[in-house]
């Protein structure tokens, strides 16, 4: 089993070094590999899908959503900085992270991957910045799932429930953690009430039931992020 095992990972690896395979999209292609580094301290998965990235971008350097997971990216390295005790280099790289979030916010105002990636780095990873900047980097983060949610606004409801339960667990979460309690309360149980039996709305209700936990519990980017999550592609499971 052992050895079976070690082919199986031997063969994902060598399909992922010929490239993007065309069932896969450029956001799944780099992000499962960037948000091991974010959730799981994987930094060499982590660096690989910071070399998927630029190999994207090369042809295309003024793709917004391929930009915004450069910046994703150079987001997490800034906070490792800051862990590692580099105030100076956090200080800087962070400042240029928020500002080109921005400009490319301002260059594709309503780009649906721009909104899902700058608020979901601070989902993934505000928590982990210096307190000074925790509430204002929340309060922006319910800004953007908000904003998100308005443009998909005619297709929301169909949508997966991944995807709507990041999207209302990102405004609940944001909103919670910069004392927007009234705000974070209407998105918790709206989880609640159209979620139900999923893990979004288990956390949604417990944070309902103990209002002294919505500033700590972590509600959103709590799944579908696992370890070799990309190898069942090869297996057309997804």
């Amino acid at each position: 089993m052992k050895a079976l095992a070690m082919l199986l990972t031997v063969l994902v690896l060598n399909a992922w070094g010929a490239g993007k395979p065309d069932n896969v999209s450029e956001s799944i292609w780099v992000r499962e590999d960037l948000f091991a580094g974010f959730l799981n301290g994987d930094m060499e998965t982590f660096a690989r899908g910071e070399r998927k990235v630029d190999e994207l971008l090369a042809p295309k350097p003024k793709s917004p959503g391929l930009r915004a997971w450069k910046t994703s990216a150079e987001y997490f390295r800034a906070i490792r900085a800051y862990e590692g005790g580099d105030t100076a280099t956090f200080d800087r790289a962070y400042k240029e992270v928020v500002n080109t979030f921005e400009a490319l916010l301002q260059q594709a105002p309503n780009h649906v991957g721009v909104l899902a990636i700058y608020g979901g780095s601070i989902s993934a990873l505000a928590h982990r910045l210096p307190p000074r900047l925790q509430a204002s980097a929340n309060k922006r983060c319910a800004e953007l799932f908000l904003q998100l949610e308005e443009v998909q606004k005619a297709q929301f409801e169909k949508m997966p429930v991944h995807h709507r339960g990041e999207v209302l667990s990102g405004v609940a979460q944001g909103a919670a953690r910069s004392g927007q309690e009234e705000l974070a309360r209407t998105y918790l149980t709206r989880i609640v009430a159209t979620l139900d039996g999923t893990p979004y709305a288990a956390f949604a209700r417990d944070m309902l039931q103990r209002p002294e936990s919505m500033k700590t519990t972590k509600i959103a980017c709590n799944t579908c992020h696992e370890p070799n999550r990309l190898a069942n592609f090869y297996k057309g499971e997804q």
